[in-house]
Formats: structure tokens, sequence, C-alpha cells
């Protein structure tokens, strides 16, 4: 029996790595809204003991600030669907009318730089973000009174707290920039009408790109689900939805109603769109933690 030859793709690319995307919307979930909590679990803890009219209106402030700095991300990743489903219709339409215009070209060129604007937009927002944290611990800090022993302990609880999303971060901000990279290489080939001339795809290539992309179209759709419901975790301490909605506030419940998802999920810190590879996921985050580790012991915040 003759093995068969792996298809070669000449002219059309191959979607990005879902894990890629995986790891950009794990972030938030598993890390930043965690460590936020952790973050305000350890100032109520604090002003039971040492009181501050203000401290906790600081947080509460920084929170609603950062909550809007998920919008960006949110879109950043509806962009690259919306360009994954346009994709897939290129590629669809190259195979059933074996026709290729300067006009696609300028098209779909068009929307790939969009798509890559949008994750530098959301580079942008993750800058403020930090900004938004580091800002607000450092006004919670000034609103607290005393030098005991529960104010050092909450110091170097927070310090540890802001260092973890800060590394978490940069880590997203990294991969934000290999999102827009590929985005902008995605252009660089498959549109150019001349190429399609000298050397128009296989049957077997198309059949192949067009599985992939929407394989890549469906993970995305499923990652793009619950950010609403993020944003509202990020500002709201502690939030679960209740059974009975009638006391949640307005935004809260739209953003639920937004998900798609179940109102109260098993695990709220977890995102409720898991990995497809849990093996890969593992390994991932055993590897970003261990950066975190070395991180704490040689990087000072303030």
């Amino acid at each position: 029996m003759t093995d068969l030859q792996p298809v070669a793709c000449l002219f059309f690319q191959h979607p990005p790595s879902q894990q890629l995307f995986t790891q950009i919307h794990d972030i938030p979930w598993l890390v930043l809204l965690p460590e936020l909590e952790k973050l305000t679990t350890a100032l109520e803890t604090l002003l039971v003991t040492n009181p501050s009219s203000t401290a906790m209106d600081a947080l509460l402030k920084a929170r609603k600030a950062m909550e809007s700095k998920m919008n960006p991300l949110r879109d950043a990743m509806l962009s690259a669907r919306d360009f994954s489903r346009h994709y897939f219709e290129f590629v669809d339409n190259v195979f059933k009318n074996r026709v290729l215009s300067q006009y696609v070209k300028e098209v779909y060129t068009a929307l790939a730089h969009e798509t890559a604007k949008k994750a530098a937009e959301a580079q942008q927002a993750l800058t403020g973000f930090r900004e938004e944290l580091e800002g607000g611990v450092f006004r919670i800090r000034s609103s607290i009174s005393g030098d005991g022993n529960n104010v050092s302990l909450f110091i170097g609880e927070s310090s540890q707290i802001v260092s973890t999303m800060v590394t978490a971060i940069e880590e997203c901000n990294s991969l934000l920039q290999e999102f827009k990279e590929t985005f902008l290489t995605i252009t660089k080939q498959g549109f150019d009408p001349e190429a399609y001339k000298h050397n128009p795809p296989s049957d077997e290539e198309c059949q192949l790109v067009s599985e992939k992309w929407q394989m890549f179209r469906k993970h995305l759709y499923g990652i793009s689900l619950d950010w609403n419901l993020l944003a509202v975790h990020i500002q709201i301490p502690h939030f679960d939805v209740p059974a009975c909605c009638d006391d949640t506030p307005d935004d809260a419940r739209d953003a639920v109603a937004l998900t798609g998802i179940p109102e109260n999920p098993v695990n709220t810190e977890a995102p409720p769109n898991p990995s497809t590879s849990d093996i890969t996921k593992i390994s991932f985050w055993k590897k970003f933690l261990q950066r975190l580790s070395s991180r704490f012991s040689s990087k000072k915040i303030y």
C-alpha cells in the first residue's frame, strides 16, 4: 500500500495556531481575574483591623477602569473570527469558480490589516490595564494608615499579586504581537492573481485549507462568547450570578445573556470554553508559572 503524501499548500495560507488564541483568552480568566480577586480579599482582610474610608473606593474605581480594557481584547477576537469566515468563503469561491481578481486581493489585504490593527489596540488596552492596576494599588497603600504587621503583610501580598499580573500582561501582549504579525503575514501570500495564474491551487489544497479555516473559525467562536461576562467579573468583586437575578445590576444580567453560556457555571474562575487540548494547556501553564516564580525573585515592581 502506498503511503499518502502530505498536501503541499503553495497558494493559500494555513490559519493561525488555535493554541495562540486560547492562551490570549485564558490569561485574563486564569491569571488576571483570580489575582484581582486575591487583591480584593487581601484588602478586605486588612480593613477589618485598619479601617480606611478611601482604600476600597480606590480599588473599586480601578476595577471599573480595568473592566473597560477587556473590550479591545474581545474586539480583536471577534475581528479574527470574522476574518476567518471571510477567508473560508474566499477559499471556497476560488475552489468553485477558479478565478481570482485584483479586487479580491485588495479586499482581503484590508481585512487582514484591520484585524492586525485590532490586535495592536488590544495591546494598548492591556498596557492601560496595567497602569490602572499599579495606580490603584499605589492609591490604596497611600490611604492606609499605620505600620503594623497587618499593613506589612498586605504590602507584601499586594506586591506579589501585582508582579504576577504584570508578568501575565506582558505574556499576553507578547501573544497579541504574534497574533498581529500572523495576520500581516497572511497578506503576503494567497491573494496574488499573477501567482494564481502560474500556479493555481490543487483541489486537495483547497479542500485541506478550507477544512482548517473552518475548524479555526469554530474554535474562535467558542472562545469569543464570554468576554462580556469576564468584564463584569473584573469590575464587580466576587461576582456570582444568583439563581434569581432580580437584584443583579442590569449590565451584569446583559453580559450573562450575551455570553450564551449557563448563568451558573461550575467554576466561575475558570474559562467557560476550555482548550481542546488539556495536555497542551497544562504544558503551557506549567512553563508560564515557572516563569512567574523566577520573576518574583528577580523583579521589583515599585
